[in-house]
């Protein structure tokens, strides 16, 4: 029983470290034998808390000892889509390199690409047309049940981006999204401060 405790107190350390970017003390605990896929106290996935803080060493880390890519917060929230939300561009090109599902979709039924066009994230919008996502797959729940990531973008006057248009990200992307989520979408809400109920506000980083 001591040992599983231990264990588990040392993958929550882990977890904690992905998030602060601190490569030394994961660099130990995976020496030590604990799993690159280990969550935190709230069942965040490593790989996901190191996205939200756009830690890309980290990534390349936990990447390095075979951390899954397609781990999910407790709330369905993947690495890649934490990382379109929160606008980690450098991340999400290199989890789309090591071939994260582009379409894979949180409990709100919301893809990277949705999350990418609904906070104008539009270099990491493009990123994932070039992969090739599906411009045309619906949201399945929330006040944008139905409704395609194409439509969101359409909406917001950047439907150029999904078309792998030119113009700058600047004026909407680049760092942190929008502040909020229009109409009610359900943001990813990953790290420590808990992956829970959908709520109507950005991650707090």
């Amino acid at each position: 029983l001591m040992f599983c405790e231990s264990q588990k107190s040392k993958q929550i350390e882990l977890a904690k470290a992905a998030g602060r970017n601190e490569l030394q003390t994961m660099e130990r605990l995976i020496a030590e034998g604990v799993s690159a896929d280990a969550k935190d106290k709230h069942g965040t996935p490593a790989l996901v808390l190191a996205a939200e803080g756009g830690h890309l060493n980290t990534l390349k880390l936990l990447h390095k000892h075979g951390a899954n890519l397609e781990a999910t917060s407790r709330a369905g929230v993947t690495t890649l889509i934490i990382a379109a939300f929160c606008g980690k561009a450098d991340c999400a090109e290199a989890l789309l390199e090591w071939g994260a599902d582009k379409d894979a979709v949180n409990d709100s039924g919301w893809t990277a690409l949705h999350w990418a066009a609904d906070c104008g994230q539009l270099e990491i919008a493009r990123l994932l047309v070039r992969a090739r996502a599906d411009r045309a797959k619906k949201a399945t729940s929330g006040a944008y049940e139905g409704t395609t990531a194409l439509d969101m973008a359409r909406e917001a006057g950047e439907a150029e981006a999904f078309a792998g248009g030119r113009r700058r990200a600047s004026r909407l992307g680049g760092g942190g999204g929008r502040q909020g989520v229009r109409r009610g979408g359900d943001a990813p809400r990953a790290g420590a401060r808990g992956v829970g109920p959908a709520a109507p506000v950005p991650p707090r980083l």
